[in-house]
C-alpha cells in the first residue's frame, strides 16, 4: 500500500516538474501593440461653386513669359513647369477644370508676319468643316490672332466633376491666341491657349473662359 502511494506521489511530482519545465521552455510571444487610430488624410480641396467662380474674387497674375497680366479666380494655381519659356494656369471652371498655357515664340519681322498670317489662314481654310474661328484683332500696341478648330471625335483624357482624369468620348478643340507685340524690328510673338479642351466643355463654359482671355492686359512696367 505504501509502495503504491509512494509511486503515485513520485508520478505527480514528476509530472509537475515536467509541466513547469515545458512552461519555462515555451517562448513568450510578443504582445500585440494596441490598435492605433489611422492617420487622417488632409481633405481634398473643395470645388468652388459656380457662384464663387463667377461672382467671387478674382486675382491678377503676372505672366512671366510676356509683359502682360491676366485675371483668373483666386482658386486657380500656377503648377511648376521645367521649361522657363512656359507658364501654366489651371483651376475650376463651372463645368470642369481648365488649363491655360502661355509660351514664347520666335520674333517676326513685318514681312514675315504677313507671310505667317497668309500661311495660317490657308491652313485654317484647309480644315473645312472643322474650322471655327480665324480672327485678327488690332490692339493699341499689339495684335491678336485668335484661332479655333475642332478635330474628329475620339477618346480624350478629361477631368470629371471631381477633378479626376478619366477617358471620355469627346470632340477635341484647339483654341489659342497668338500675341504679336510690336517691337523695333517687327513683332515679339507669344502664344496662349487652353490645353486638352473639348468642344462640349467649351460650349458649357464659353462665357466664363472668354472672360479669362478677355482680361489679358498689356503691362509696360514688365517689358524687358
Amino acid at each position: 500500500m505504501k509502495s503504491a502511494i509512494f509511486k503515485s506521489t513520485v508520478l505527480i511530482a514528476t509530472g509537475a516538474l515536467f509541466l513547469t519545465a515545458c512552461d519555462e521552455a515555451t517562448p513568450t510571444l510578443p504582445q500585440t501593440p494596441p490598435a492605433t487610430r489611422p492617420t487622417e488624410l488632409d481633405p481634398a480641396p473643395r470645388r468652388p461653386t459656380t457662384q464663387q467662380l463667377e461672382q467671387g474674387e478674382w486675382k491678377t497674375v503676372a505672366i512671366s513669359v510676356l509683359p502682360m497680366t491676366i485675371r483668373v479666380p483666386t482658386s486657380w494655381d500656377k503648377p511648376p513647369v521645367a521649361d522657363s519659356n512656359l507658364l501654366t494656369l489651371e483651376g475650376w471652371a463651372p463645368n470642369g477644370t481648365a488649363q491655360l498655357r502661355f509660351s514664347a515664340r520666335p520674333p517676326l519681322t513685318e514681312e514675315n508676319f504677313q507671310l505667317f498670317l497668309s500661311g495660317a489662314k490657308k491652313a485654317m481654310d484647309a480644315r473645312g468643316e472643322h474650322k471655327m474661328v480665324f480672327e485678327v484683332r488690332d490692339k493699341q500696341i499689339y495684335r491678336v490672332l485668335e484661332q479655333q478648330h475642332t478635330e474628329p471625335r475620339r477618346t480624350m483624357l478629361l477631368s470629371d466633376e471631381n477633378g479626376n482624369l478619366v477617358e471620355q468620348e469627346a470632340t477635341p478643340l484647339t483654341w489659342k491666341q497668338l500675341i504679336f507685340l510690336k517691337s523695333e524690328s517687327g513683332y515679339d510673338s507669344y502664344e496662349l491657349g487652353f490645353v486638352d479642351m473639348s468642344l462640349e466643355h467649351y460650349k458649357q463654359d464659353e462665357a466664363f473662359l472668354k472672360r479669362v482671355l478677355d482680361s489679358l492686359t498689356y503691362d509696360p512696367s514688365r517689358k524687358n
